[in-house]
């Protein structure tokens, strides 16, 4: 029994191709460990890459993106600009700090054939862009401002890199108004301050970076001063940790007390930060946007292309897209059931 049965869009299969062997080993030596990682569901399930391939379709005409100039901001391993790429922007750039994923985004774009003349992808720092003002005519931010050290430094630079009446569209995880979410998160910050994740994502604990900070400017340091202060340190990134060590060897105590207790000792990034859809309307009203909640489930959810059941494992997944749509209906009630959260904002002037 086919469910909403409805023909493929063809762009789709010039990323699938990658998705279509589960081989570990290759995939980490062609791409990285991470990448495999991240991705393990899409090569486990055939119809995932689809799945995903038909939301961003959903997000692409919802923003009407069609010849519109991009910037996906955190892009990632760039699967997202990819996708609008085949889509039909007049041109995307997909901008993230972390290298070995841009490394990993420009090997998937060399291996498109024909090869796509509208995608770019940069290392770069979303709170300080290297483009002009007015250069884009939408700003995507999928999954990143629950990681951002700095949302008011972002929204100043993306409100000088659109143009007038530019768009920005905002979609995160972390709906701090979902009670389930967060209990989850704050398992999570647990987890990353003790290191009870996976190691190739994250090699150490945040405990043990604040450790080896304080050891790397205070080398003759004791073991019992070095653990008491990695763990008073709790929250602290960058400079303020050997400040706070400086202030405790000179006073005998710390006064320095971080604002949230789970940051990544170098770079300051909250881990999964939750965030109210209503407190970041206000703020984008602030920065001098017109932003609106999307009804939860609306350019995330669609339906099943050529997807039969087979099994009753099919089951599940088809039951969810139909509790999506019902919940979707009790608007704005739903954003309390929903973990995710999708806003629209358009620039004033």
């Amino acid at each position: 029994m086919a469910i909403l049965v409805e023909k493929k869009d063809p762009r789709f299969y010039q990323i699938n191709d990658i998705f279509l062997f589960d081989n570990q080993k290759q995939i980490s030596r062609d791409f990285s460990p991470r990448f495999y990682t991240y991705f393990k569901s899409f090569f486990k399930d055939p119809y995932k890459f689809e799945r995903y391939f038909l939301g961003v379709k959903n997000i692409f005409q919802i923003i009407e993106a069609e010849d519109k100039r991009v910037l996906d901001t955190g892009c990632g391993f760039g699967l997202i600009a990819l996708s609008m790429a085949l889509l039909g922007v007049s041109q995307i750039v997909g901008i993230d700090e972390d290298r070995d994923k841009i490394r990993v985004f420009s090997n998937l774009i060399s291996r498109l054939d024909p090869t796509l003349k509208n995608i770019r992808a940069e290392v770069g720092d979303v709170l300080n862009l290297q483009h002009k003002n007015d250069s884009f005519d939408i700003v995507i931010a999928i999954g990143v401002l629950s990681h951002l050290r700095d949302l008011n430094s972002f929204f100043v630079e993306v409100r000088r890199v659109l143009k007038k009446k530019g768009r920005l569209y905002i979609a995160m995880s972390n709906n701090s108004l979902n009670i389930g979410g967060r209990i989850f998160r704050r398992k999570f910050w647990k987890s990353v301050e003790f290191g009870h994740v996976d190691t190739t994502i994250q090699p150490s604990s945040y405990f043990e970076m604040r450790k080896a900070i304080i050891k790397q400017h205070y080398p003759l340091i004791k073991n019992e001063d070095l653990v008491f202060l990695a763990k008073e340190t709790q929250g602290m990134y960058g400079q303020q940790i050997p400040r706070a060590v400086e202030d405790f060897l000179r006073e005998g105590k710390i006064t320095q007390k971080p604002l949230f207790k789970f940051r990544h000792p170098y770079s300051g990034q909250i881990p999964e930060a939750e965030l109210n859809p209503y407190g970041l309307i206000k703020l984008l009203t602030n920065f001098g946007f017109q932003a609106k909640i999307i009804p939860p489930f609306t350019c995330n959810t669609y339906p099943f292309k050529n997807f039969s059941l087979k099994s009753r494992k099919d089951i599940l997944p088809i039951m969810k897209i139909y509790i999506k749509k019902i919940v979707k209906l009790c608007n704005p009630v739903s954003l309390l059931f929903s973990h995710a959260v999708e806003i629209i904002a358009t620039k004033n002037k």
